[in-house]
Order: structure tokens, then C-alpha cells, then sequence
């Protein structure tokens, strides 16, 4: 994803035994879990395969707020079943833009190279727990890495410099220009 790296591995701190159920779980049972151990999530699998997911947030809005009862609706009616993951070899940094891009707080952690197993899962509290100097890694060269990107963006809107609308706008020079006016700079 990323040329600049951190130098960790998702490997190195995953949560190797995440808490999970099967599909067929009640989501009575579910939440009894999350409570025993603590946890805001549950990955659903059948065996080493990732099926889903499982977020207090769902059960909340999938089951609580609906009215629904709990102890009748199984895992697999409200699980997320589309699930983004991430490969054990891939840099934490790239794990954590991840995250951030997709507005999640864990990513199940699936080897491709071994028949799409579930290995793990990665939460932002290992990444803390492990490394809180990730952090640190991250203010100095993510906003490096940002600003290039923006230099390299597309926009839309009305241009700087001939006040026209555009669907396509380019930043020179702190302006936001045409491709006319942008060629012309």
C-alpha cells in the first residue's frame, strides 16, 4: 500500500486467538459473550474460514432497536458478511490507514497463501498495546505522505484563476486552477 513503512508486521501484533461463534449462534449467545469477555466484536467463522462479523453497534441496531428477540435470530441473519481484512506480512502503517479509511476499529487478519484462513485479528488496542511509539512513526511521515497526495489530487469546483466550474481542478501553488489556467501557470 504504502512505500513508507513502519517496520512492524501485522503478525507480530495480532491477537492470535480471537474471541469468535459460529454462524448458528444465537445473538442472545453473542452478546452473553461479548459481555463474559469483554470484547465489542466477534468474529463469526466456521472452522479456519472468516464467514463474518459481528459489532455491539449491529446488535443494537439489527436486533434491539427493531425490537426483535435475541435469543432467535442467529449470527449469520445480521452478521456483516463483506468484511475487509488484511494479510499478516502487511505493514502495521498500511493496517492503520486501513482503518482509518474504512472507519473500523479491527481487521480480521486472513492468509492467503494458506487456503484464506483466519489467523488473527488486529484491533487498534493491540496496535496500541504493543507499539504506543507507532504513533510517533505515524506524525512524522503520514502527513508527508498526505500532502504528496494532495499535490496529486483532482478536485472539482470553480477555478481560481477564471472563476469558471470545473470537474476537474489542480492545486499549483496553494491555487486551485483549470487545466487551462493550471498549464498556463
Amino acid at each position: 500500500m504504502s512505500e513508507i513503512t513502519s517496520g512492524y508486521k501485522v503478525c507480530d501484533v495480532m491477537t492470535r486467538k480471537p474471541i469468535s461463534v459460529s454462524p448458528k449462534k444465537t445473538i442472545m449467545d453473542c452478546a452473553l459473550l461479548m459481555q463474559e469477555k469483554g470484547v465489542g466484536s466477534l468474529v463469526v467463522k466456521t472452522g479456519d474460514r472468516l464467514e463474518g462479523y459481528i459489532t455491539e453497534q449491529t446488535i443494537v441496531s439489527q436486533i434491539v432497536a427493531k425490537g426483535k428477540d435475541s435469543s432467535k435470530v442467529k449470527a449469520d441473519e445480521i452478521m456483516a458478511k463483506r468484511v475487509a481484512t488484511i494479510h499478516p506480512n502487511a505493514d502495521l502503517l498500511d493496517a492503520l490507514k486501513k482503518m482509518k479509511e474504512l472507519e473500523v476499529r479491527q481487521l480480521p487478519v486472513i492468509d492467503a497463501e494458506n487456503g484464506e484462513k483466519l489467523v488473527g485479528l488486529l484491533t487498534f488496542k493491540d496496535i496500541v498495546a504493543v507499539q504506543p511509539q507507532i504513533f510517533e512513526i505515524i506524525e512524522e511521515k503520514l502527513p508527508l505522505q498526505e500532502e504528496e497526495r494532495k499535490r496529486n489530487s483532482v478536485l472539482e469546483g470553480t477555478c481560481d484563476a477564471c472563476g469558471d466550474y470545473f470537474k476537474k481542478l489542480y492545486e499549483k501553488q496553494g491555487n486551485f486552477l483549470c487545466e487551462k489556467c493550471s498549464a498556463g501557470k
